[in-house]
């Protein structure tokens, strides 16, 4: 029996028994409609005989259901009208209201055909409660704006090489200052591996599903706070440090080639980071000839 204005808010959700709706929701962040049993929920509450109290003083059954009914906003969808502080919300929190009741609509299913209620809800009409209840609203309790409210149109903005150029500054600016060791070899890298990523699928949200960021770790062994990721399989382990070929030792850029060469899986990114490694070989003198690794299909 609801309807709403955008199409991506259209969500229904349901939570109750197999014989009566305890909640439903309609739409989704960030912001929907939230329909809920307020006798289930103050059951566990400690509100419980205050609540009873103010349903008999104002004309409440006690023995019929009572539902609670509430929008929800979140700070996404005030920024769209300029609301930026508790301030703003309270000065148009009526016309909010207002804005709520044209996005979420109840509708008159009587008004359509069995075919429209199947594939078209939106050409039915609004439920007479539904304009009671937006005609009967109103805020007195705070001092309520005069000015219209209004969505804030989103500028267009195109991204060029001035805006690349500026954030790519910046970025190794922070680096810098953090006194991050930044080479030519790592921009390599990462160049790659931004192009490589584009044939991927792999979102940074599945990747940080494999593991659980430990904000508060305290290590056993020192008694120390350290940053730890907890897999999945439930083991603790440090975040690795990336260093520079250029500060590894001889014998430790030796044994970093031998481990990309004897690699018998090699992708494209192990075979950069072989190319990167053994160019620093040469620099140093430890091997003679520049070649190409190839990566195998």
């Amino acid at each position: 029996m609801f309807v709403t204005r955008k199409r991506k808010y259209s969500t229904v959700s349901e939570i109750g028994t197999s014989t009566t709706t305890q909640t439903l929701y309609i739409g989704s962040k960030p912001f929907f409609l939230r329909l809920y049993n307020k006798k289930e929920e103050l059951k566990k509450s400690s509100k419980k005989d205050m609540m009873y109290e103010y349903f008999l003083n104002n004309g409440f059954n006690l023995d019929d259901e009572i539902f609670n009914i509430e929008f929800e906003m979140h700070r996404t969808f005030l920024k769209q009208y300029n609301i930026l502080t508790v301030d703003d919300i309270l000065k148009n929190a009526q016309k909010l209201f207002m804005v709520s009741m044209e996005d979420i609509k109840l509708i008159d299913l009587d008004s359509i055909s069995k075919k429209d209620k199947e594939h078209n809800k939106y050409k039915a009409d609004i439920h007479p409660l539904w304009e009671h209840i937006k005609q009967s609203y109103n805020l007195k309790q705070f001092l309520q704006s005069s000015l219209p409210l209004e969505r804030i149109k989103r500028k267009v903005s195109i991204y060029d090489d001035k805006k690349f150029k500026i954030e790519l500054i910046a970025v190794l600016r922070r680096a810098f200052i953090n006194n991050l060791i930044v080479e030519p070899e790592h921009l390599d890298f990462y160049y790659y591996e931004a192009k490589e990523s584009l044939k991927k699928t792999t979102t940074q949200k599945e990747i940080n599903k494999t593991y659980e960021i430990l904000d508060n770790y305290i290590n056993p062994q020192t008694g120390k706070k350290e940053k730890a990721r907890l897999l999945e399989d439930g083991t603790i382990v440090k975040p690795l440090n990336t260093v520079s070929v250029k500060e590894l030792s001889d014998y430790d850029l030796f044994i970093y080639l031998d481990k990309l060469v004897t690699n018998k899986n090699l992708s494209t990114k192990d075979n950069q980071l072989w190319q990167v490694a053994h160019d620093e070989a040469v620099t140093r003198g430890l091997v003679k000839d520049r070649v190409s690794l190839k990566a195998k299909p």
